[in-house]
């Protein structure tokens, strides 16, 4: 009978290293204790030798590690950007992905401490550096002020998940909502209760937030049924209640998809839901409003980041990635009262309008 060749260990890679085996242990987890040289060279030992991970093993130590009470494991870092016109703190949706991430942080053993990149001071290296003395390896970085933001900041040493899109550099591992879909289930919705004129109303500030993952989405279906898109102009500062106002008055849509903002715009402007036209936002973070459409599950989002992060940390993958991952959560419909069923005009208000070229809503 053929005999299976013996399986390579970490202490075999160890002997032949000159090195503890705890040291390997760490080597093949990018473990920051160990030097990029030393790791390298037993990374390169393990792999003449043949060393692969035992899964079952692997299996063994996440059942254990499952079964243990939960013990203190250390810190991760909230990394904050805050300006005098933003603070993460204050916008619903950001601060339910904080509950969550730490909720979910707790559950692994880990604390989180809330850092800030605008404290008076100190650099992004010396932050980095604190950090470092406090053996903080894991960071979960905080939506950012405005859209394509880039960070100057040494990541090389840390496990790092951001929140959303906007953070452009570097491209880091994100959790975010399921914008586009949501979208798309906002306007099937509407499609579903009758409504064929469906505009779409959002500032230029808010669509960039989001990657134009909503626009992308309206586009699309708007392009699948033959329809011709109505659209708010994506221009800065364009976005007033005055503009709004004359817009909606203008095209006169039977539905519209909008975001926040521009919800609170029209009801600035005098506009009342659904009396003067139906809405829903696909980017809610209320689900017991009146507002109907889809529920983020923000605190979802956060709890999904901290598994995340966790799992980095755990397997040793530190600094940019060199493929960035996103995950994505879906949301929740939110039935609410400002998307009623259209019902149809009598036929002799239908031939009416239809003479007169004048829609019931607006």
């Amino acid at each position: 009978m053929n005999k299976q060749p013996k399986r390579v260990t970490q202490q075999d890679v160890a002997r032949a290293a000159g090195v503890h085996r705890s040291s390997v242990c760490l080597a093949m987890q990018n473990h920051p204790n160990i030097p990029v040289a030393t790791r390298e060279r037993i990374q390169e030992i393990a792999r003449k030798l043949g060393y692969q991970p035992d899964p079952m093993l692997s299996a063994l130590a996440v059942y254990r590690r499952q079964q243990s009470p939960r013990v203190f494991q250390g810190t991760l870092a909230w990394l904050g950007n805050t300006l005098p016109h933003y603070d993460w703190r204050k916008i619903p949706i950001f601060q339910q992905n904080y509950e969550g991430a730490v909720a979910c942080a707790q559950s692994h053993g880990y604390t989180v401490e809330v850092f800030d990149l605008q404290t008076p001071d100190i650099s992004p290296q010396r932050m980095a550096g604190i950090l470092r003395s406090r053996n903080i390896t894991g960071i979960f970085v905080a939506p950012q002020p405005k859209p394509y933001a880039t960070l100057d900041f040494p990541w090389e040493h840390f496990s790092a998940v951001t929140f959303g899109f906007t953070l452009l550099q570097p491209l880091l591992h994100c959790v975010a909502a399921t914008q586009y879909r949501a979208t798309l289930q906002t306007m099937q919705r509407m499609r579903g209760l009758g409504y064929k004129r469906i505009a779409f109303a959002s500032s230029l500030l808010q669509d960039e937030r989001v990657d134009h993952n909503c626009l992308a989405a309206y586009l699309a279906e708007m392009a699948i049924h033959g329809e011709k898109p109505l659209l708010t102009p994506l221009k800065p500062g364009w976005t007033t209640p005055e503009n709004l106002s004359a817009w909606m008055r203008e095209v006169r849509p039977e539905a519209a998809v909008i975001s926040l903002d521009v919800r609170d715009m029209l009801i600035e402007a005098g506009f009342r839901f659904p009396r003067d036209v139906a809405i829903a936002c696909p980017m809610m973070f209320e689900p017991n409003g009146p507002l109907a459409g889809v529920c983020e599950n923000s605190r979802l989002v956060g709890e999904a980041s901290a598994d995340f992060l966790v799992a980095m940390i755990q397997r040793g993958e530190r600094g940019v990635p060199p493929v960035p991952q996103r995950l994505l959560i879906e949301g929740t419909w939110v039935e609410g009262t400002t998307l009623p069923p259209l019902r149809p005009a009598p036929a002799a208000k239908r031939k009416t309008a239809a003479r007169t070229g004048k829609s019931r809503r607006v």
